[in-house]
This record gives C-alpha cells, sequence and structure tokens, in this order.
C-alpha cells in the first residue's frame, strides 16, 4: 500500500483477502464492496473461512448480490513482517487503528476506481474513476465500533465536500462491542489487568522468551492441544504468539478499548432517527448480537435495541435492524462457526443490496 493503492488480483494471504465475484453480470456501476474489519486480535487469518465461506454464499445466490467483491484486511501491528526490525517500535492505540482502516478502506476504493478505468480503456479521470464505489462494511466486535465510526468519519468529509469517491450504503456489525466493553462479564473480570502499568509489554516479552526456542510446529501443536482449535484457527495463533509485537499490540488495544468504548457516541443521522441534512448516502445497519456474549453485557445490548432498533410495532426502516443469535453461536465465531455465520451475512448483504438499489 506504499503507493496508495491495493493489489487486487485474487489473493489469500495473512495480511489481506480480496475476492472479486466469480460471476459478474452487471457493469461496475451496479457492483458492490463488501469491507471487512476484523476484532482483536486483529490477523484477517482468523477471518479466511468465513470470507471464503460468504464468496461462495454470494456466489450460489446470483442476482441481486451476483457482483459483490468481498475484501478483509489485518488491523495495524498484527500483519506479518519480513523481520522483527520491520514491526512498529510502540503498539498502536484505538483511535490509530481507526485512522489506519479509514486509510486502508480509501486504498481500496482508489484502486478499484483505477481499475474500472483501466478495464474500460479510459484516462484516470473519466467517468469510471470518479465514479463512487457502493460500499457494504462488515465488522466483528471492536470492527463493528472502527465501522460506526468509519460512517461518522465519511459523513463528516461528505458534508465538507469531499469523500465523493463512495457511498457507505450498508454496515453489519457481528457480535459488536460497541458501548460498555468494561460493563461485559469478561471485561468486569479482566479491565483492572489491562490498565495495569507496562502490563503489554512485559507479557509480550515474557512470551517472545517462552517460545523463542520452540519450533513453531511444535508451538502450533500444543496451541490445538490446549485450545482445541482446528487446524487454521491454531496455525494462526501460533503465528500471532511468534509475531515480533502482536501480543503487545492485542494487550495494548484492549486496554484503549475497555477506557474509551463507553457511552453510545454516534448521533441521530447515523442511527437513522432524524432526516439526513447533507448528500451522504444512509447507511443502512444490521446488528447480530450473541445471546451469552462475554464480551457485552446484557443490560447494555438490551438497552441499545430499546433505544435505536428498527421495531415491527413503529415502522421506520431507516432504524437499523438489530438480532439477538439463538443458535448459541460463540463471540469468536471464526474459529468453529464461520459458515453458520456466513449464511446470516449474507441474508443481510441481500437485504442492503435490496434497499439501496
Amino acid at each position: 500500500m506504499r503507493d496508495g493503492t491495493i493489489p487486487l488480483e485474487v489473493h489469500v494471504n495473512p495480511q489481506s483477502f480480496y475476492r472479486p465475484p466469480p460471476h459478474i453480470n452487471t457493469g461496475p456501476e451496479d457492483e458492490y464492496h463488501t469491507f471487512f474489519i476484523t476484532g482483536n486480535p486483529g490477523l484477517i487469518a482468523y477471518y479466511h473461512t468465513f470470507l471464503a465461506c460468504l464468496v461462495q454464499l454470494l456466489d450460489e445466490k446470483r442476482g441481486v448480490s451476483s457482483g459483490v467483491h468481498v475484501y478483509g484486511h489485518s488491523l495495524a501491528g498484527f500483519q506479518p513482517f519480513d523481520s522483527p526490525g520491520d514491526a512498529p517500535h510502540a503498539p498502536y492505540r484505538l483511535q490509530q487503528q481507526i485512522g489506519y482502516v479509514e486509510e486502508t478502506l480509501q486504498s481500496y476504493v482508489r484502486s478499484q476506481r483505477l481499475r474500472s478505468a483501466n478495464q474500460e480503456g479510459e484516462h484516470p479521470g473519466g467517468a469510471s474513476s470518479q465514479r463512487s464505489l457502493k460500499i457494504i462494511l462488515i465488522g466483528h466486535s471492536v470492527g463493528a465500533y472502527i465501522l460506526l465510526e468509519l460512517i461518522r468519519r465519511h459523513r463528516k468529509q461528505v458534508s465538507l465536500g469531499r469523500g465523493e469517491e463512495m457511498d457507505i450504503v450498508g454496515g453489519v456489525l457481528l457480535f459488536p462491542t460497541i458501548t460498555h466493553i468494561a460493563k461485559s462479564p469478561s471485561g468486569v473480570k479482566l479491565g483492572w489487568l489491562v490498565n495495569l502499568p507496562h502490563l503489554a509489554l512485559i507479557v509480550s516479552t515474557l512470551v517472545h522468551v517462552l517460545t523463542l526456542l520452540v519450533p513453531r510446529r511444535v508451538l502450533c501443536n500444543l496451541v490445538k492441544l490446549v485450545t482445541g482449535f482446528p487446524k487454521d484457527a491454531a496455525e494462526t495463533t501460533t503465528a500471532f504468539i511468534k509475531s515480533p509485537i502482536g501480543v503487545r499490540q492485542a494487550l495494548h488495544m484492549a486496554r484503549d478499548e475497555m477506557n474509551e468504548i463507553t457511552e453510545d457516541r454516534w448521533d441521530e443521522e447515523i442511527w437513522g432517527a432524524s432526516e439526513s441534512d447533507s448528500n451522504t448516502v444512509r447507511a443502512k445497519l444490521v446488528f447480530y448480537f450473541g445471546k451469552d456474549d462475554h464480551w457485552v453485557a446484557e443490560h447494555t445490548r438490551d438497552g441499545l435495541i430499546h433505544t435505536r432498533a428498527f421495531k415491527e410495532d413503529q415502522p421506520d426502516d431507516r432504524k437499523p435492524q438489530m438480532f439477538i443469535d439463538e443458535d448459541g453461536i460463540p463471540h469468536g465465531f471464526c474459529i468453529k462457526h464461520s459458515e453458520m455465520v456466513a449464511k446470516k451475512v449474507v441474508t443481510f448483504v441481500q437485504d442492503i443490496i435490496t434497499k439501496s438499489s
């Protein structure tokens, strides 16, 4: 991404995932782009199976969803480095992560607009390179918080006469941690711990020393034995543990999540509770909460649903749809429940496309 663009060849690697629609029956103006934002730890490799299932299901649901691109990227500090010296000297804060994801999204949009112009034989300033991309954001856990922040920032840019290169037409928030994470069961247990001075540095140094001489294959087998993870998730966890800054980055970011994800901070326009006074396309939001999510307090979840969700007896389709899982899917769905969640997400994506067409 050093030149401000993103490679758009089909790829699946530890840093990013990209699949264009296998069968495109529409022109670029009718294409949609799903942009996936990970949770913490922010390794896109944890979601490879989920994203691959999403691609397959979108292809099977030809017609309304036949022109959907699928892209996802690791968060900053979690991507692989060629050598320890390439890793950042300090971990990224939550606000820096939001900025990093925003820059990645802008680079992706810029790359797709150039691709369209090249395919249609236009010069860089032609109609295709000026066309707004239709973006559907998908965020998991803290990625859902980042998703809402991206929408807020984009709306601000449009109000200032910028940001017209894309329209964020929808967002799917999976097991979202968007308010009062410290009040969740895990937040209550771990909040004091992650706020201990220098904890992230101490733990990451200890993990590095303990695993330094352990061969990767041996460590991977230990991870599988202790966690019960399938092979792909165990390999990703091993890479995370072995990375120069991954453990420190995860703990550092967790502290920010505890301290910054508190009150509902988004305005009525984002929640669909007021008429838009700008030219911004209103994003259709869909929330999918866990029933017994240890990272979301039930009372904060229920309060959010009560005040912000679309209700059948008070029809206002501008408000977000909010669902609570009934299938026993855990917060970390990407480990063993990718296909189940992908089936739900493809329905949400199709609904967003239908309502934004």
